[in-house]
């Protein structure tokens, strides 16, 4: 599955008064592993999504998180299919 991202962020922690800084994910393939799924609702919209943080586990962006929402109860039905259709894709490439 192809994941499109802009933004990540490292996955250690630092001291409490150092930011975290958002880096970019190169385009490509990763060994990954899903670190933390919640079902989150909007205060604004009230939609609902599955969002899920993947952590890449090999190679030069070891470490890194990389962030998906997956849009599932929304007025849109077009987005409502496009969430639904891209989060059983994730569910098929981790064998769900």
């Amino acid at each position: 599955m192809k994941i499109t991202t802009t933004k990540s962020k490292p996955q250690q922690e630092s001291s409490s008064s150092e930011k975290k800084e958002f880096i970019t994910v190169p385009e490509g393939k990763y060994l990954a592993k899903i670190s933390r799924i919640q079902d989150k609702q909007s205060d604004r919209t009230g939609s609902r999504s599955i969002q899920v943080a993947l952590e890449v586990v090999k190679g030069p962006m070891a470490g890194n998180a990389v962030f998906e929402n997956f849009l599932y109860d929304h007025s849109n039905e077009k987005a409502v299919e496009v969430g639904t259709d891209r989060a059983k894709k994730l569910g098929q490439v981790f064998g769900l």
